[in-house]
């Protein structure tokens, strides 16, 4: 694990700075990102449906003193529809959320904003089919989002469960892996639902014709499919399967 990467992790855990997140300061019109801030992780998910390429994931996660910050962009062509959304996601310094913000520009229009009300969250949802209305969760500030078709959030849920189960001893990372549940919402659902994480080991996968050997865990609740995913040496996500739904994520 990288230097970056295991601050990152650090941020993550309650108690320690926390890590913020959400989009680029350009999308919405943000001051630019200032010096001293870096880029933890960025990339593109492609994401397969039956081994058919229908859709694409780019973000960014950024980080700073203060702050950090991670977007998302989806767009979704499977040639007979075509959709596209972002999102944006900021943690404070405490590991609470400060802000998520997720927008549906096609095939309509809609938003949802989601921030702290008092000691809890509160959803803010607008569309066209739709009066505005509020869906408030009774989940601390320091619930995580796991958004529809956000697989940079489950990276991040992926980091906050190592956060949980590693501790630096003697300047050594040492982590003792169990299963862990976590609180999460999902807005576009407007619902907020518990989530498992295990660890199930390490194991060599083909990414891309070479053959890496990743970390494995998985993801599953009542409420949803299972989720099987693989971070690389540097706790990056890598590859997601989603067997129920014949799904397949994989890292450019």
């Amino acid at each position: 694990m990288n230097q970056r990467t295991r601050a990152a992790i650090s941020w993550l855990s309650l108690g320690l700075l926390g890590l913020a997140l959400g989009a680029p300061s350009q999308v919405y019109g943000r001051p630019k990102m200032k010096p001293g801030e870096t880029t933890v992780d960025s990339g593109t998910f492609s994401i397969l449906i039956d081994g058919r390429k229908v859709g694409t994931e780019t973000f960014t996660i950024k980080q700073s003193s203060a702050a950090s910050i991670a977007s998302s962009e989806i767009k979704i062509d499977d040639g007979s529809s075509q959709a596209r959304q972002t999102s944006e996601y900021r943690i404070g310094p405490k590991g609470e959320l400060q802000h998520y913000e997720w927008h549906e520009l096609t095939p309509e229009k809609s938003e949802i904003v989601v921030e702290p009300e008092d000691e809890f969250l509160i959803e803010h949802i607008t569309s066209e089919k739709e009066k505005k209305f509020d869906q408030p969760f009774l989940m601390p500030t320091t619930t995580l989002v796991l958004d529809d078709f956000f697989f940079s959030h489950r990276e991040i849920l992926i980091w906050r469960y190592l956060a949980s189960i590693c501790k630096a001893v003697n300047g050594v990372n040492q982590c003792t892996p169990q299963k862990s549940q976590f609180g999460v919402i999902v807005p576009r659902q407007h619902t907020s639902m518990v989530v498992s994480i295990e660890y199930l080991g390490r194991e060599h996968a083909p990414i891309h014709g070479k053959e890496l050997e990743l970390s494995h865990y998985r993801i599953t609740s009542d409420e949803s499919a299972d989720w099987d995913l693989w971070f690389d040496g540097n706790q990056k996500l890598v590859r997601i399967l989603i067997p129920a739904i014949k799904t397949e994520v994989v890292r450019d």
